[in-house]
């Protein structure tokens, strides 16, 4: 355990926790609401073809001989057609996105943040999106103050409000949130546990 006077000679500029997210662009909009169609039918088809529930009781009643393969065939073919139109989808859909890069504040400014701004009580937006730490809208109209990059470029100070914000689909943004919450969060989330080496999230402040 160190001594304060190691604790002294360690002392210095404590790192901003970071973070980055890929965002689409408006134009991409369409993409994602075909791609989302696409998906729940390829739910429902898989659904379709289950003939128990999860208890194993039947839902369906047996095929007729030559029925349950032709419909299998179908549906497969089906299936494999959705999965292709899905692939072609991800790749349009990567002309219209970019990469954010959040950078957070010292540890002591978000606590006053929060202080500021707290969770509404029974505020759906509050709790599932900005984890129940503070006031969902307060941060969403502040994001400005966390972007510090698009695709490596560094977005000067206006840029997000003036520009960028409204070209961003509004579900990423929400998104964005989430992730402005967690990355100052997540030393609280996560201790004593050690740091998880998937988190997109780096070098939390703390005071």
């Amino acid at each position: 355990m160190p001594t304060l006077a190691e604790l002294r000679a360690q002392s210095g500029p404590k790192p901003l926790p970071r973070a980055e997210r890929t965002v689409s662009l408006i134009e991409g909009q369409h993409l994602i609401a075909d791609a989302q169609k696409l998906s729940e039918e390829r739910d429902d088809l898989m659904l379709a073809a289950r003939r128990t529930d999860d208890d194993g009781n039947a839902t369906k009643p047996p095929a007729k001989a030559g029925q349950g393969a032709a419909e299998t065939r179908k549906r497969n073919a089906r299936l494999t057609d959705i999965g292709a139109e899905l692939a072609m989808i991800s790749g349009r859909l990567g002309e219209h996105q970019g990469v954010i890069g959040l950078t957070g504040i010292e540890g002591g400014d978000w606590q006053r943040f929060k202080d500021a701004n707290p969770p509404r009580e029974g505020n759906d937006a509050d709790e599932r999106l900005a984890g129940g730490f503070c006031n969902f809208t307060a941060v969403f109209e502040t994001l400005g103050a966390y972007v510090s990059q698009w695709n490596g470029e560094d977005v000067p100070e206006g840029e997000w409000d003036s520009m960028l914000a409204e070209r961003i689909i509004y579900a990423d943004r929400c998104d964005m949130v989430t992730t402005v919450v967690l990355m100052h969060e997540q030393g609280l989330l996560r201790a004593p546990k050690s740091p998880s080496s998937s988190s997109s999230t780096k070098d939390s402040a703390t005071d």
